[in-house]
């Protein structure tokens, strides 16, 4: 069976949603663009990623006023007069909107392209930072045993400095000679009466 055209009350609906979709959204897209442009220009990237943000807002929230003016369900068969006018108004309005939409999902679809180099750019300098910090934390712990190992030794040296004057004049002034100090892991030193110490 042949289904009969729109109603002129589906006719009036779909012409206030063409101009809707003729009239807010170009408005809005010029600012938007134009803050974007700016943002683009003067901004570091989160101020972009915002930007962008705002557009698909202001965008959706277009959409979903026209959508809210659309009738929910159309009769299949209608016994009302129509005209050329309805019969090309909704498939206008229809085309215009289908492109409305696209345009959404492939800023959607861009945004989220963005999104995911972004974490993965942060992902790769939070890892090159950690490797930086152990590099450098090894570095610091390898110099803290290098000090300490110098400390001991220039402790060890005064330590002896005064059995070692003392020895040059054991032969002189007839005295005992005096062993001088180990440290912790030398060797058995050997002294005349001295077994000495690991």
């Amino acid at each position: 069976m042949p289904t009969s055209p729109a109603s002129s009350t589906d006719t009036i609906s779909v012409a206030h949603c063409d101009a809707a979709l003729a009239a807010a959204p170009a408005d809005q897209k010029s600012v938007t663009s134009g803050q974007a442009s700016t943002s683009a220009e003067t901004a570091p990237w989160a101020l972009q990623l915002s930007s962008s943000f705002t557009s698909i807002a202001d965008q959706l929230a277009v959409a979903s006023q026209v959508l809210s003016q659309v009738p929910a369900s159309s009769p299949a068969h209608s016994t009302q007069p129509h005209n050329d006018s309805a019969q090309s108004a909704s498939p206008t309005a229809l085309a215009a909107f289908a492109s409305r939409l696209d345009t959404i999902e492939q800023m959607q679809a861009s945004l989220s392209a963005e999104i995911n180099k972004i974490k993965a750019a942060a992902l790769d300098q939070k890892g090159s930072e950690i490797q930086t910090e152990r590099t450098t934390a090894a570095s610091v712990e390898d110099l803290d045993k290098k000090i300490t190992a110098l400390q001991e030794s220039l402790k060890l040296d005064q330590d002896r400095l005064y059995a070692r004057l003392h020895n040059t004049t054991a032969n002189v002034s007839k005295m005992s000679i005096i062993a001088p100090p180990c440290g912790e892991w030398e060797a058995t030193v050997k002294f005349p009466g001295y077994e000495g110490r690991v």
